[in-house]
Order: structure tokens, then C-alpha cells, then sequence
């Protein structure tokens, strides 16, 4: 027993050795951690993705619920003919009816679980491949020298947590950038075109001309006519 102790503690000496070196590398590594499953959750295309899934969910409940209250009813019709003593060949064909009926249930039922899969499928993936290319980037302007998704690590310090750095960036680059004013533009009102007048000419407002003077009166000539010969 002595001995077989001794070669217990070697061989715990020699792992502990061979691992000093790998550890102590590890020690000097610069680590990031990332929850991948929540980055693709938490973007405003995760939550988008969630509520298109869960409406589709929805549905496929509102249809199997359908189904079933007619196996459902089904069932009911085919005891009730039971007991009132139905022929054999009545019975068989109701029961025929209802394997029909509770096989269509479940295939329906395994398409709709199909169907979601899929479609989850084609709206993560977009997702994730553009999250990896934001983990890259940060890792290469970071310095890290391995980034660990948050399922494998069973413990990690919070501040090497990036999860809602990669978020914040993912959400920043999907959001359309407003346009740029250019250099030296100042911002005026522009005048609205005069509306375009016969044979694409633009029409123009006429000047006002001079009214004309009335002509005088024969009573006004006479009066004047008076006033110099009494003169």
C-alpha cells in the first residue's frame, strides 16, 4: 500500500509539472468572455426575431387547437354511437376516421415544430456571422488573445464579460447613419418655381401702366372762356 501511494504522489508530480508551463501561459493570455446566446436574443433584430417566432408559435397553437377539439369531437360521436348499439360497419369506418384524424394531428403538429426550427434557423444565422465579425474586431483592438463563449467557462471575473459591448456595437452598426450636410451649404429656403406659362415659358406678373387722364370737359373750357373776356 506504501508503495502504491509513492507512485501516486509521482504521477501527481509529473501531471502538476507538465501542466506548470501551460497554466502559467494561460495566466498571461489576455481572455474575453461573451454570452453568445443572449447577444443574438438582446439585439433589436434578436427581439424582432422573438416576436416573429412567437407569433408563428401562436398560430400553430391556434391550429392544433382546432384539430384537436374535432378529434376531440370525434371521439364523442364515435362512443355515443357505440352505445346506442351502431352497426360494425358504421363503427369501423368512425374509427377509421379518428386514426386518420389523430395521425394528421400529429403530423401537423411535427411540421409546425419543423417549420419554427427553420426559420430560426434563417433568422439567426445573419445574426450571429455579423456578432463574430463585431467579436474580431473588438478582440483586435482589445488584444485578446481568445474570446470564450459563457456556456464552456463555469467562472469568470464580470469585467471580462463583452456580451453588451458586442450588443451596443451590433445594434450601432444595423442603424441607418443620417446623411451629411456638405461643406459650406447653408440651409435656406428655396423659392418655389413660377408655374411655367404657354410654350414652356415662365409666366411673368404684367407691369401696371400709367391710368390715362381724363379729357376735360366743354363746361371746364367755357368757364375759362368767360373768365378772360371779363378780364
Amino acid at each position: 500500500m506504501h508503495r502504491s501511494l509513492l507512485r501516486l504522489v509521482a504521477g501527481l508530480v509529473l501531471v502538476l509539472t507538465t501542466l506548470a508551463p501551460s497554466v502559467a501561459a494561460a495566466a498571461e493570455m489576455n481572455l474575453a468572455v461573451i454570452d453568445l446566446q443572449r447577444a443574438i436574443a438582446d439585439t433589436e433584430d434578436g427581439l424582432r426575431m422573438r416576436s416573429q417566432l412567437q407569433a408563428m408559435v401562436d398560430q400553430s397553437k391556434i391550429d392544433f387547437e382546432e384539430k384537436r377539439k374535432a378529434l376531440e369531437a370525434a371521439k364523442a360521436e364515435f362512443q355515443k354511437l357505440q352505445k346506442q348499439g351502431a352497426s360494425q360497419q358504421v363503427l369501423q369506418q368512425k374509427y377509421v376516421d379518428l386514426e386518420r384524424m389523430n395521425y394528421e394531428l400529429q403530423v401537423a403538429q411535427q411540421k409546425s415544430e419543423r417549420e419554427l426550427v427553420k426559420k430560426e434557423n434563417e433568422l439567426t444565422m445573419p445574426i450571429y456571422n455579423a456578432l463574430m465579425g463585431l467579436v474580431r474586431q473588438l478582440a483586435s483592438q482589445n488584444g485578446y488573445d481568445m474570446v470564450l463563449s459563457r456556456q464552456a467557462v463555469p467562472y469568470f471575473r464580470k469585467d471580462l464579460d463583452i456580451t453588451d459591448r458586442v450588443i451596443q456595437m451590433y445594434n450601432a452598426s444595423q442603424s441607418p447613419t443620417p446623411a451629411t450636410p456638405k461643406k459650406g451649404a447653408k440651409p435656406g429656403k428655396r423659392r418655389a418655381p413660377a408655374p411655367a406659362g404657354p410654350k414652356g415659358k415662365t409666366s411673368r406678373t404684367p407691369k401696371k401702366r400709367p391710368a390715362k387722364k381724363a379729357p376735360k370737359t366743354s363746361a371746364k373750357r367755357s368757364t375759362k372762356r368767360s373768365q378772360r373776356a371779363k378780364r
